[in-house]
């Protein structure tokens, strides 16, 4: 009915990785998993409970084209063990054919040396890992923790419920698990934007569509699950039709929810950056920062105060690049024990250092970052305490300043033109 109501192209809130909206957690997430595969721990996780949209953002990671990375994408794990294995060898593009375990480990073993000499990361992805079997998980801890393995460069990414935590803890990939993300979906504030996003792609302007206070009691009986969120709005959306009203209102999410017989949700929202490992990312009082200027131009300072500082065009970015030569996540920077580091994202155009394209790079005091005609030059804090400040140059604590004589754009303090 509503679909006719509203003059709907289709259906909304569908799962469409063409469609998905980037809320700030997701962004992170997708820095972790990046970072994760040059880090030197060979298992992560991305934890989560149910419809909090694990499954929509490994689909949208690994919809990427990389041809560094080869992939192995295991979507249903409950299968026994010989047709565990199989089922990643098939995935490395193997034909399916009879042998033991013993015989299907040799052999994945064998290819995982052979494509790291031609220069692949392998990648093995298990989804729903809460519902992986002892034996394939034994399997896989087997894999990642051989030390004499070749292949050091071999990455296993589970995405699971929030309870496969304490199976991790108490199973052999316990000690290579180190890295974890949990991930709680959307924060209060981004509901009212989800909505619109979803309702846009369907042909309605969105806007306006759905109250603000029909879409905060919609956050309210989600707690930002991405899934709650849908079926609670879609419901919604009858009410509204129903009631033959052109907005959904306060009074059409209350149907709704007395409908679906829900309860107010815990909101995770102060929760939403709990990622392990590194418990600080600062050595000192002193903090370093990128510099970012455009054809000669100081644009700005970035403070690096947190753990993982994403670059692109999209706007939870933490500096916001709007040129068509930075894709909508780029680059991200992110600080380990080893000091800082520059990540590619898999852009469209690349990112060089010192005039050099590369994938990964440990940032040196005065290296040069190139993303389209910006330059983002990284001062380690050492250095910018051996010199005096100067009058010239603007910083800040969290944000990017911008120089720009536009007033709309003024508004935006992180946001770079």
């Amino acid at each position: 009915m509503y679909l006719e109501h509203f003059e709907f192209e289709s259906t909304p809130f569908r799962h469409d990785t063409k469609n998905m909206f980037w809320g700030a957690q997701y962004c992170q997430a997708k820095g972790f998993v990046y970072e994760s595969l040059i880090d030197d721990n060979r298992v992560c996780c991305v934890l989560g409970d149910h419809g909090t949209g694990k499954t929509q953002l490994l689909r949208q990671l690994f919809d990427e084209e990389d041809q560094s990375l080869l992939i192995a994408k295991i979507w249903n794990p409950q299968i026994e063990s010989s047709k565990f294995l199989l089922s990643i060898l098939k995935q490395f593009g193997f034909e399916p054919f009879e042998a033991s375990d013993k015989e299907y480990f040799k052999i994945l073993r064998a290819f995982l040396d052979h494509e790291q000499n031609r220069g692949k990361t392998p990648v093995i992805v298990i989804d729903q890992a809460d519902k992986l079997p002892a034996e394939s998980s034994a399997l896989l801890g087997k894999l990642a923790g051989i030390r004499n393995l070749e292949c050091d460069k071999l990455r296993i990414v589970f995405f699971g419920r929030s309870e496969f935590e304490q199976t991790l803890d108490t199973s052999n990939l316990g000690g290579q698990a180190l890295r974890r993300f949990h991930l709680f979906g959307l924060a209060e504030d981004e509901i009212g934007d989800y909505l619109e996003h979803h309702l846009e792609a369907v042909g309605q302007g969105g806007k306006g569509l759905i109250t603000s206070a029909a879409a905060e009691l919609l956050a309210e009986y989600s707690g930002g699950a991405p899934k709650q969120v849908n079926e609670l709005a879609l419901h919604a959306l009858e009410e509204a039709a129903g009631a033959k009203k052109q907005r959904v209102i306060k009074a059409s999410v209350e149907k709704a929810v007395k409908k679906l017989k829900l309860s107010r949700k815990q909101s995770h929202h102060e929760a939403r950056y709990s990622v392990a490992p590194n418990s600080s990312p600062f050595r000192g009082e002193a903090i370093e920062k990128l510099v970012i200027t455009r054809e000669g131009k100081v644009l700005g300072a970035h403070l690096l105060t947190a753990k993982r500082t994403m670059i692109g065009r999209h706007p939870t970015s933490d500096i916001i690049l709007e040129r068509s030569a930075v894709s909508v996540h780029h680059a991200q920077v992110f600080v380990d024990d080893r000091g800082f580091h520059l990540l590619d994202m898999n852009s469209t155009n690349g990112t060089l250092v010192n005039f050099r394209k590369t994938r990964h790079h440990l940032l040196r005091n005065s290296d040069l970052i190139m993303i389209g005609d910006y330059r983002l030059k990284f001062v380690a804090a050492v250095a910018e305490n051996r010199r005096p400040a100067s009058s010239d140059m603007r910083s800040m604590s969290d944000t990017v300043v911008i120089d720009h004589d536009d007033t709309a754009v003024r508004q935006h303090l992180r946001r770079v033109k």
